[in-house]
Protein backbone atom coordinates (compact mmCIF):
# COMPACT_ATOMS: atom_id res chain seq x y z
CA UNK A 1 0.00 0.00 0.00
CA UNK A 2 1.25 3.47 -0.94
CA UNK A 3 0.07 7.02 -0.32
CA UNK A 4 0.24 9.50 -3.20
CA UNK A 5 -0.73 13.11 -3.89
CA UNK A 6 -2.79 14.04 -6.96
CA UNK A 7 -4.31 17.45 -7.67
CA UNK A 8 -3.98 18.48 -4.04
CA UNK A 9 -5.67 15.35 -2.69
CA UNK A 10 -4.23 12.35 -0.86
CA UNK A 11 -4.96 8.76 -1.89
CA UNK A 12 -4.25 5.35 -0.42
CA UNK A 13 -3.21 3.05 -3.31
CA UNK A 14 -3.95 -0.72 -3.40
CA UNK A 15 -3.27 -2.98 -6.40
CA UNK A 16 -6.57 -3.99 -7.97
CA UNK A 17 -6.75 -7.78 -8.26
CA UNK A 18 -10.53 -7.96 -8.34
CA UNK A 19 -11.82 -11.28 -9.64
CA UNK A 20 -15.10 -12.07 -11.34
CA UNK A 21 -16.78 -13.43 -8.22
CA UNK A 22 -16.41 -10.10 -6.39
CA UNK A 23 -17.09 -7.74 -9.31
CA UNK A 24 -20.42 -6.76 -7.73
CA UNK A 25 -18.81 -5.51 -4.50
CA UNK A 26 -16.11 -3.63 -6.45
CA UNK A 27 -18.75 -1.85 -8.57
CA UNK A 28 -20.87 -0.97 -5.53
CA UNK A 29 -17.77 0.43 -3.84
CA UNK A 30 -16.56 2.56 -6.77
CA UNK A 31 -19.96 3.68 -8.09
CA UNK A 32 -21.46 4.76 -4.75
CA UNK A 33 -20.51 7.04 -1.90
CA UNK A 34 -21.31 4.76 1.04
CA UNK A 35 -21.46 6.47 4.46
CA UNK A 36 -18.52 5.57 6.68
CA UNK A 37 -16.46 3.93 3.91
CA UNK A 38 -13.50 5.63 2.26
CA UNK A 39 -14.51 6.89 -1.18
CA UNK A 40 -12.88 4.73 -3.81
CA UNK A 41 -12.23 4.87 -7.57
CA UNK A 42 -10.25 2.80 -10.03
CA UNK A 43 -7.16 4.15 -11.78
CA UNK A 44 -3.60 3.55 -13.01
CA UNK A 45 -0.44 4.02 -11.03
CA UNK A 46 2.97 3.13 -12.45
CA UNK A 47 1.28 1.06 -15.18
CA UNK A 48 -0.70 -0.95 -12.60
CA UNK A 49 -4.45 -1.20 -12.10
CA UNK A 50 -5.13 0.21 -8.64
CA UNK A 51 -7.91 1.22 -6.27
CA UNK A 52 -7.49 4.78 -5.03
CA UNK A 53 -9.04 5.56 -1.61
CA UNK A 54 -9.44 9.26 -0.81
CA UNK A 55 -7.89 10.05 2.60
CA UNK A 56 -7.65 13.84 2.20
CA UNK A 57 -7.93 15.68 5.56
CA UNK A 58 -7.94 12.37 7.40
CA UNK A 59 -5.61 10.70 9.85
CA UNK A 60 -5.56 7.13 11.08
CA UNK A 61 -6.78 6.16 14.54
CA UNK A 62 -3.24 5.08 15.41
CA UNK A 63 -1.93 8.55 14.54
CA UNK A 64 -4.79 10.28 16.39
CA UNK A 65 -3.90 8.55 19.66
CA UNK A 66 -0.14 8.50 19.24
CA UNK A 67 0.36 11.16 21.92
CA UNK A 68 -2.68 10.70 24.16
CA UNK A 69 -4.58 7.94 25.93
CA UNK A 70 -8.10 6.73 25.17
CA UNK A 71 -10.83 7.35 27.72
CA UNK A 72 -13.98 5.26 28.13
CA UNK A 73 -15.82 7.74 25.92
CA UNK A 74 -13.17 7.41 23.17
CA UNK A 75 -13.27 3.59 23.22
CA UNK A 76 -17.08 3.44 23.33
CA UNK A 77 -17.57 5.96 20.50
CA UNK A 78 -15.00 4.21 18.26
CA UNK A 79 -16.65 0.79 18.68
CA UNK A 80 -20.13 2.30 18.27
CA UNK A 81 -19.10 4.00 15.02
CA UNK A 82 -17.46 0.86 13.61
CA UNK A 83 -20.61 -1.16 14.39
CA UNK A 84 -22.81 1.50 12.70
CA UNK A 85 -20.62 1.49 9.57
CA UNK A 86 -20.69 -2.29 9.25
CA UNK A 87 -24.49 -2.28 9.70
CA UNK A 88 -24.95 0.38 7.00
CA UNK A 89 -23.21 -1.86 4.44
CA UNK A 90 -26.08 -4.34 4.68
CA UNK A 91 -28.33 -2.02 2.63
CA UNK A 92 -25.75 -2.23 -0.19
CA UNK A 93 -25.51 -6.04 0.14
CA UNK A 94 -21.83 -5.76 1.04
CA UNK A 95 -20.21 -8.39 3.26
CA UNK A 96 -18.70 -6.90 6.42
CA UNK A 97 -15.92 -9.48 6.27
CA UNK A 98 -14.10 -7.32 3.67
CA UNK A 99 -13.46 -4.44 6.10
CA UNK A 100 -10.02 -3.78 7.55
CA UNK A 101 -10.23 -3.43 11.33
CA UNK A 102 -6.59 -2.44 11.80
CA UNK A 103 -6.19 0.97 13.53
CA UNK A 104 -3.79 2.01 10.74
CA UNK A 105 -6.67 1.82 8.21
CA UNK A 106 -9.50 3.26 10.29
CA UNK A 107 -9.45 6.99 9.58
CA UNK A 108 -10.91 10.03 11.36
CA UNK A 109 -12.11 13.10 9.47
CA UNK A 110 -10.07 15.94 11.01
CA UNK A 111 -12.91 18.45 10.55
CA UNK A 112 -15.84 16.51 12.04
CA UNK A 113 -13.94 13.65 13.76
CA UNK A 114 -16.14 11.11 11.95
CA UNK A 115 -14.64 7.64 11.29
CA UNK A 116 -14.14 6.10 7.84
CA UNK A 117 -13.14 2.49 7.19
CA UNK A 118 -11.19 0.77 4.44
CA UNK A 119 -13.22 -1.75 2.40
CA UNK A 120 -11.18 -4.07 0.16
CA UNK A 121 -13.53 -6.02 -2.17
CA UNK A 122 -11.07 -8.84 -2.86
CA UNK A 123 -9.57 -9.41 0.63
CA UNK A 124 -12.08 -11.23 2.82
CA UNK A 125 -11.35 -11.34 6.54
CA UNK A 126 -13.94 -14.10 6.99
CA UNK A 127 -11.25 -16.64 6.12
CA UNK A 128 -9.78 -15.80 9.49
CA UNK A 129 -12.86 -14.57 11.35
CA UNK A 130 -11.43 -15.31 14.80
CA UNK A 131 -8.50 -12.95 14.20
CA UNK A 132 -10.51 -10.19 12.56
CA UNK A 133 -10.39 -7.85 15.58
CA UNK A 134 -6.98 -8.85 17.01
CA UNK A 135 -5.16 -5.74 15.78
CA UNK A 136 -7.88 -3.38 17.07
CA UNK A 137 -8.15 -5.17 20.43
CA UNK A 138 -4.37 -5.03 20.98
CA UNK A 139 -4.36 -1.35 20.09
CA UNK A 140 -7.14 -0.53 22.60
CA UNK A 141 -5.30 -2.33 25.40
CA UNK A 142 -2.14 -0.43 24.54
CA UNK A 143 -3.73 3.02 24.38
CA UNK A 144 -6.50 2.99 26.99
CA UNK A 145 -6.27 5.14 30.11
CA UNK A 146 -5.64 2.61 32.89
CA UNK A 147 -6.67 5.16 35.52
CA UNK A 148 -10.26 5.01 34.26
CA UNK A 149 -11.94 1.85 35.51
CA UNK A 150 -14.74 1.83 32.91
CA UNK A 151 -12.26 2.13 30.00
CA UNK A 152 -10.18 -0.78 31.32
CA UNK A 153 -13.28 -2.92 31.83
CA UNK A 154 -14.73 -2.42 28.34
CA UNK A 155 -11.38 -2.78 26.53
CA UNK A 156 -10.51 -6.06 28.28
CA UNK A 157 -13.99 -7.45 27.63
CA UNK A 158 -13.62 -6.58 23.94
CA UNK A 159 -10.18 -8.24 23.84
CA UNK A 160 -11.47 -11.43 25.45
CA UNK A 161 -14.82 -11.72 23.67
CA UNK A 162 -13.51 -10.79 20.19
CA UNK A 163 -11.60 -14.08 20.16
CA UNK A 164 -14.82 -16.11 20.38
CA UNK A 165 -16.00 -17.66 17.09
CA UNK A 166 -19.52 -16.16 17.21
CA UNK A 167 -18.51 -12.69 18.39
CA UNK A 168 -20.71 -9.83 17.12
CA UNK A 169 -19.59 -6.21 17.42
CA UNK A 170 -23.22 -5.06 17.25
CA UNK A 171 -24.06 -7.30 20.19
CA UNK A 172 -21.04 -6.05 22.12
CA UNK A 173 -22.50 -2.53 22.01
CA UNK A 174 -25.14 -3.65 24.55
CA UNK A 175 -22.31 -4.31 27.02
CA UNK A 176 -21.03 -0.78 26.37
CA UNK A 177 -24.54 0.54 27.08
CA UNK A 178 -24.65 -1.30 30.40
CA UNK A 179 -21.22 0.03 31.39
CA UNK A 180 -22.32 3.54 30.41
CA UNK A 181 -25.47 3.27 32.55
CA UNK A 182 -23.40 2.13 35.55
CA UNK A 183 -21.08 5.10 35.04
CA UNK A 184 -24.06 7.46 34.95
CA UNK A 185 -25.41 5.99 38.20
CA UNK A 186 -22.03 6.35 39.92
CA UNK A 187 -21.62 9.87 38.54
CA UNK A 188 -25.10 10.86 39.73
CA UNK A 189 -24.41 9.42 43.20
CA UNK A 190 -21.12 11.34 43.33
CA UNK A 191 -22.85 14.59 42.33
CA UNK A 192 -25.58 14.07 44.95
CA UNK A 193 -22.93 13.36 47.58
CA UNK A 194 -21.06 16.56 46.66
CA UNK A 195 -24.30 18.57 46.70
CA UNK A 196 -25.20 17.17 50.11
CA UNK A 197 -21.75 18.05 51.47
CA UNK A 198 -22.04 21.52 49.95
CA UNK A 199 -25.40 22.24 51.57
CA UNK A 200 -24.23 20.84 54.92
CA UNK A 201 -21.15 23.08 54.81
CA UNK A 202 -23.33 26.01 53.76
CA UNK A 203 -25.79 25.37 56.58
CA UNK A 204 -22.94 25.11 59.08
CA UNK A 205 -21.45 28.38 57.78
CA UNK A 206 -24.85 30.08 58.05
CA UNK A 207 -25.19 28.88 61.64
CA UNK A 208 -21.74 30.27 62.42
CA UNK A 209 -22.70 33.58 60.79
CA UNK A 210 -25.92 33.69 62.84
CA UNK A 211 -24.02 33.04 66.07
CA UNK A 212 -21.45 35.71 65.19
CA UNK A 213 -24.23 38.19 64.35
CA UNK A 214 -25.96 37.47 67.66
CA UNK A 215 -22.71 37.91 69.54
CA UNK A 216 -21.95 41.18 67.74
CA UNK A 217 -25.50 42.43 68.36
CA UNK A 218 -25.23 41.60 72.07
CA UNK A 219 -21.89 43.40 72.37
CA UNK A 220 -23.24 46.42 70.48
CA UNK A 221 -26.18 46.65 72.91
CA UNK A 222 -23.79 46.48 75.86
CA UNK A 223 -21.60 49.22 74.38
CA UNK A 224 -24.61 51.45 73.62
CA UNK A 225 -25.88 51.18 77.20
CA UNK A 226 -22.46 52.09 78.59
CA UNK A 227 -22.14 55.09 76.25
CA UNK A 228 -25.58 56.37 77.27
CA UNK A 229 -24.64 56.01 80.95
CA UNK A 230 -21.40 57.95 80.45
CA UNK A 231 -23.13 60.76 78.50
CA UNK A 232 -25.88 61.15 81.10
CA UNK A 233 -23.23 61.30 83.86
CA UNK A 234 -21.29 64.01 82.02
CA UNK A 235 -24.44 66.10 81.49
CA UNK A 236 -25.33 65.78 85.19
CA UNK A 237 -21.85 66.93 86.25
CA UNK A 238 -22.04 69.94 83.90
CA UNK A 239 -25.44 70.96 85.31
CA UNK A 240 -24.14 70.65 88.89
CA UNK A 241 -21.21 72.94 88.07
CA UNK A 242 -23.54 75.46 86.33
CA UNK A 243 -25.91 75.52 89.35
CA UNK A 244 -23.03 76.11 91.77
CA UNK A 245 -21.69 78.99 89.67
CA UNK A 246 -25.00 80.76 89.08
CA UNK A 247 -26.30 80.29 92.58
CA UNK A 248 -29.78 81.60 93.52
CA UNK A 249 -32.08 83.75 91.42
CA UNK A 250 -34.20 83.18 88.33
CA UNK A 251 -31.43 81.39 86.44
CA UNK A 252 -30.58 79.35 89.49
CA UNK A 253 -34.14 77.95 89.63
CA UNK A 254 -33.95 76.96 85.94
CA UNK A 255 -30.59 75.28 86.42
CA UNK A 256 -31.92 73.42 89.49
CA UNK A 257 -34.89 72.08 87.49
CA UNK A 258 -32.56 70.93 84.71
CA UNK A 259 -30.30 69.30 87.31
CA UNK A 260 -33.23 67.38 88.85
CA UNK A 261 -34.38 66.24 85.37
CA UNK A 262 -30.83 65.17 84.50
CA UNK A 263 -30.48 63.21 87.76
CA UNK A 264 -33.78 61.42 87.05
CA UNK A 265 -32.68 60.54 83.49
CA UNK A 266 -29.29 59.35 84.71
CA UNK A 267 -30.98 57.12 87.26
CA UNK A 268 -33.14 55.46 84.60
CA UNK A 269 -30.14 54.96 82.26
CA UNK A 270 -28.09 53.49 85.13
CA UNK A 271 -30.88 51.07 86.06
CA UNK A 272 -31.22 49.88 82.43
CA UNK A 273 -27.45 49.42 82.13
CA UNK A 274 -27.22 47.42 85.37
CA UNK A 275 -30.19 45.22 84.35
CA UNK A 276 -28.72 44.41 80.93
CA UNK A 277 -25.33 43.72 82.41
CA UNK A 278 -26.86 41.34 84.97
CA UNK A 279 -28.90 39.57 82.25
CA UNK A 280 -25.94 39.16 79.88
CA UNK A 281 -23.69 37.91 82.68
CA UNK A 282 -26.32 35.30 83.63
CA UNK A 283 -26.69 34.15 80.00
CA UNK A 284 -22.93 33.82 79.59
CA UNK A 285 -22.68 31.81 82.81
CA UNK A 286 -25.46 29.44 81.72
CA UNK A 287 -23.87 28.91 78.30
CA UNK A 288 -20.47 28.21 79.81
CA UNK A 289 -21.98 25.70 82.22
CA UNK A 290 -23.79 23.78 79.41
CA UNK A 291 -22.17 20.55 78.14
CA UNK A 292 -21.06 20.30 74.49
CA UNK A 293 -23.66 17.61 73.76
CA UNK A 294 -27.36 17.94 74.64
CA UNK A 295 -28.41 16.11 77.81
CA UNK A 296 -31.85 14.92 78.77
CA UNK A 297 -33.87 16.64 81.48
CA UNK A 298 -33.75 13.40 83.46
CA UNK A 299 -29.95 13.61 83.48
CA UNK A 300 -30.00 17.35 84.24
CA UNK A 301 -32.66 17.58 86.90
CA UNK A 302 -35.04 14.67 86.31
CA UNK A 303 -38.11 14.52 84.13
CA UNK A 304 -39.32 13.32 80.74
CA UNK A 305 -36.55 11.55 78.74
CA UNK A 306 -37.94 12.97 75.49
CA UNK A 307 -37.12 16.52 76.63
CA UNK A 308 -33.71 17.96 75.72
CA UNK A 309 -32.33 20.97 77.59
CA UNK A 310 -30.68 23.82 75.65
CA UNK A 311 -29.96 27.28 77.00
CA UNK A 312 -33.35 28.68 78.17
CA UNK A 313 -35.60 26.75 75.77
CA UNK A 314 -36.82 23.19 75.75
CA UNK A 315 -37.21 21.19 72.50
CA UNK A 316 -39.26 18.05 71.98
CA UNK A 317 -38.62 15.28 69.44
CA UNK A 318 -39.66 11.74 68.74
CA UNK A 319 -37.24 8.90 69.54
CA UNK A 320 -34.97 8.00 66.58
CA UNK A 321 -36.28 5.21 64.36
CA UNK A 322 -34.08 2.11 64.14
CA UNK A 323 -31.95 2.09 60.98
CA UNK A 324 -31.95 -0.87 58.55
CA UNK A 325 -29.30 -1.55 55.92
CA UNK A 326 -29.63 -3.58 52.70
CA UNK A 327 -26.52 -5.54 51.62
CA UNK A 328 -25.82 -7.40 48.35
CA UNK A 329 -22.95 -8.31 46.00
CA UNK A 330 -22.75 -6.64 42.56
CA UNK A 331 -19.95 -7.30 40.02
CA UNK A 332 -17.84 -8.82 42.78
CA UNK A 333 -18.21 -5.77 45.03
CA UNK A 334 -20.07 -5.53 48.32
CA UNK A 335 -22.84 -2.91 48.15
CA UNK A 336 -24.76 -1.32 51.08
CA UNK A 337 -27.76 0.99 51.15
CA UNK A 338 -29.43 2.51 54.23
CA UNK A 339 -33.24 2.47 54.23
CA UNK A 340 -33.97 6.16 54.78
CA UNK A 341 -37.75 5.92 54.36
CA UNK A 342 -40.44 3.72 55.85
CA UNK A 343 -41.22 2.36 52.36
CA UNK A 344 -38.34 1.60 49.98
CA UNK A 345 -38.58 0.28 46.40
CA UNK A 346 -35.86 -2.00 45.02
CA UNK A 347 -35.10 -2.37 41.30
CA UNK A 348 -32.67 -1.51 38.50
CA UNK A 349 -34.40 1.69 37.27
CA UNK A 350 -32.25 4.04 39.36
CA UNK A 351 -34.47 7.11 38.93
CA UNK A 352 -37.63 5.29 40.09
CA UNK A 353 -36.39 3.23 43.07
CA UNK A 354 -34.75 3.87 46.43
CA UNK A 355 -32.28 0.95 46.21
CA UNK A 356 -30.79 0.39 42.73
CA UNK A 357 -29.36 -3.07 41.90
CA UNK A 358 -27.90 -3.24 38.37
CA UNK A 359 -28.38 -6.88 37.43
CA UNK A 360 -30.10 -8.37 34.34
CA UNK A 361 -32.35 -10.55 36.52
CA UNK A 362 -33.71 -7.55 38.46
CA UNK A 363 -36.86 -5.84 37.19
CA UNK A 364 -37.27 -2.05 36.90
CA UNK A 365 -39.38 -2.08 40.10
CA UNK A 366 -38.77 -5.50 41.58
CA UNK A 367 -39.84 -5.45 45.23
CA UNK A 368 -40.86 -3.21 48.12
CA UNK A 369 -39.66 -3.20 51.74
CA UNK A 370 -41.81 -1.52 54.40
CA UNK A 371 -40.75 -0.77 57.98
CA UNK A 372 -43.56 -1.76 60.36
CA UNK A 373 -43.09 -1.57 64.11
CA UNK A 374 -39.98 -3.50 65.14
CA UNK A 375 -39.60 -5.33 61.82
CA UNK A 376 -40.02 -5.16 58.08
CA UNK A 377 -42.23 -6.65 55.40
CA UNK A 378 -41.13 -7.73 51.91
CA UNK A 379 -43.47 -7.64 48.90
CA UNK A 380 -42.87 -8.71 45.29
CA UNK A 381 -44.17 -6.19 42.71
CA UNK A 382 -44.84 -8.63 39.86
CA UNK A 383 -41.17 -9.02 38.89
CA UNK A 384 -40.13 -11.10 35.87
CA UNK A 385 -37.66 -13.39 37.66
CA UNK A 386 -39.43 -13.47 41.02
CA UNK A 387 -38.62 -12.91 44.71
CA UNK A 388 -37.63 -15.85 46.94
CA UNK A 389 -37.79 -16.06 50.73
CA UNK A 390 -36.99 -19.08 52.91
CA UNK A 391 -36.73 -21.35 49.87
CA UNK A 392 -40.03 -20.47 48.21
CA UNK A 393 -41.15 -17.96 45.60
CA UNK A 394 -43.31 -15.11 46.90
CA UNK A 395 -46.49 -14.48 44.98
CA UNK A 396 -46.86 -10.96 43.51
CA UNK A 397 -48.46 -8.70 46.12
CA UNK A 398 -47.87 -11.18 48.98
CA UNK A 399 -46.22 -9.70 52.08
CA UNK A 400 -43.75 -11.68 54.21
CA UNK A 401 -42.25 -10.70 57.55
CA UNK A 402 -38.50 -9.89 57.63
CA UNK A 403 -36.17 -9.66 60.60
CA UNK A 404 -32.61 -8.41 60.88
CA UNK A 405 -29.89 -10.63 59.36
CA UNK A 406 -32.41 -12.49 57.21
CA UNK A 407 -31.67 -13.22 53.54
CA UNK A 408 -33.93 -13.14 50.49
CA UNK A 409 -33.29 -13.43 46.75
CA UNK A 410 -34.33 -10.99 44.00
CA UNK A 411 -33.97 -12.74 40.63
CA UNK A 412 -30.51 -14.22 41.11
CA UNK A 413 -29.18 -11.62 43.57
CA UNK A 414 -28.93 -12.58 47.26
CA UNK A 415 -29.88 -9.69 49.57
CA UNK A 416 -29.61 -9.36 53.36
CA UNK A 417 -31.21 -6.98 55.87
CA UNK A 418 -28.90 -5.92 58.71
Amino acid sequence: MDIIQEMGRSYLIIDDVTKADVQYMARMLTDNHIPGILQCKKGLYQNRNVLKYDITNMRSVRSEYSNRMMSFKDVAELLYDIADITISTASYLLDEGYFSYLPDFIYLDMEYNRPYMLYIPFECAENNAEGRYYGLADFLLEKLDHKEEAAVSIAYQFYRMSKEPLFSLQGFCSIIDREKNERQIEYRAEILSKEKAYYLDREEAENVDINISRSISKNVKRDNSLIKLIISGIITIILVVVYLLIGKGMYGIYSLMLLILSLFTSGIVTAIYLYRRYKNTREDRLLNDMPDNPVTVKEFWGGDEKTVFFDEETQFFEPETEKYVIEWTEDGKEKREILKKDTAFIGKKYDEVDVCISDPTISRKHARITIKGNGLTLQDLGSTNGTFFEGRKIEPGEEVRLLKNQDFVLGKVAVRVV
